[in-house]
């Protein structure tokens, strides 16, 4: 779940005011029906779930939310499940947005954000859903990529409100503390929290990002990462948090490079996100650290990884001959990038491993080239 919590404790700090979890859905104040029938929570009551679905024009995150709020409305239509997206904007900016053509679902326009206000929480971005019960409890609250899941616990009999309803006040007492800048008071609340719920994964790192960003205690919080590293070794988001404090401390190229072996070692049965890791060094301003550390997961990915398809091998493949462009050894990023494109045909990546393969082939060809030119200028 997406909570008010984690956006807290990286920045986004202001008053929650929205209705709480598990109690009753506030109305809606609606400016106007667009699209569809018009849905009203009296009516539905008894009957069907309701899934509110916030967005607005120019919100990038929205237009990539539409397949997934459309794949849902079609998958639960026909099991109790109503929906209905509310836009921001006002009727006449909406009606001229292509949601109008993408979106499957009734649209309306808030009055005013009225409706988006009392449901809402301020840390909260769009496209954010609300599932509202037949008996009008508001049940959930948060990311359209997380409703599905959601809709199949609630309808299951699975879906646990007590307990969403139980963190959602935790959450907006963090809020409020943090508001106040009454640190030392999150971290109690923190703490006890994690006492109930050892290695939780959320409350994990948000304590290390309030000690390190706001406790001015970045060992501390390195510390505890490691531990809880070395407790669920499997848990990436340890891992993450960790390497992004060592980079904002300046940490030495050691402690990076040890960093990334150790991600390497432990996440040989997930190769993708080793070369997708690769990947994103390779965009960063080249340092020693990055070098080894690009050829480390690469290589890790393509020796040990267990691969689902010729494509992702092949990315593997080319992530693995991008590493030794970059340290000179064109022979191998030749071999290696040879086999990304033979892997790599007939796929979306063909083009650009293709491109790369002859770019590796001309930096080759040249540098034998001024070999042969300073041996005969020696000579």
């Amino acid at each position: 779940m997406k909570f008010f919590l984690f956006a807290t404790l990286i920045g986004l700090i202001a008053v929650a005011g929205a209705a709480p979890i598990g109690a009753p859905a506030p109305e809606l104040q609606l400016q106007e029906f667009i699209k569809g029938t018009p849905v009203k929570l009296a009516d539905l009551k008894g009957k069907k779930l309701l899934v509110l679905h916030f967005w607005g024009t120019q919100c990038k995150p929205c237009e990539q939310a539409v397949p997934l709020i459309n794949a849902a409305q079609e998958k639960y239509a026909g099991r109790d499940v109503e929906f209905l997206a509310i836009g921001s904007d006002d009727p006449t900016t909406l009606r001229k947005d292509r949601a109008m053509e993408t979106l499957a679902i009734p649209i309306a326009s808030d009055d005013m954000v009225k409706t988006a206000d009392a449901y809402l929480r301020p840390g909260d971005r769009l496209p954010t859903d609300a599932v509202i019960s037949k008996d009008g409890i508001l049940l959930w609250l948060g990311p359209t990529v997380e409703l599905d899941g959601v809709l199949e616990e609630i309808l299951a009999g699975r879906y646990d409100l007590a307990a969403a309803a139980d963190f959602d006040r935790f959450d907006r007492e963090m809020t409020e503390v943090t508001r106040k800048k009454d640190y030392r008071k999150a971290l109690a609340l923190l703490d006890a929290r994690l006492k109930r719920f050892p290695d939780d994964v959320l409350l994990t790192t948000a304590r290390a990002n309030l000690l390190a960003h706001m406790l001015d205690s970045r060992e501390q919080a390195l510390a505890d990462l490691a531990a809880a590293i070395e407790r669920k070794p499997k848990t990436f988001e340890f891992h993450e948090t960790r390497l992004k404090l060592l980079r904002e401390r300046g940490a030495s190229d050691k402690a990076l490079i040890d960093a990334y072996a150790r991600i390497a070692r432990e996440f040989t049965d997930q190769p993708m996100l080793l070369v997708q890791l690769s990947e994103n060094l390779m965009r960063q301003p080249a340092g020693s650290f990055q070098l080894i550390s690009v050829y480390t997961l690469a290589h890790t990915a393509y020796t040990d990884g267990k691969f689902t398809s010729d494509r992702e091998r092949g990315r593997a493949a080319g992530a693995l001959a991008r590493s030794y462009y970059y340290v000179g050894r064109l022979e191998d990023a030749v071999k290696y990038q040879k086999e990304a494109l033979q892997l790599l045909r007939n796929t979306p990546d063909a083009r650009r491993a293709e491109n790369d393969l002859k770019f590796y082939q001309n930096a080759w060809t040249v540098s034998r080239e001024i070999e042969q030119m300073e041996k005969k200028n020696r000579e």
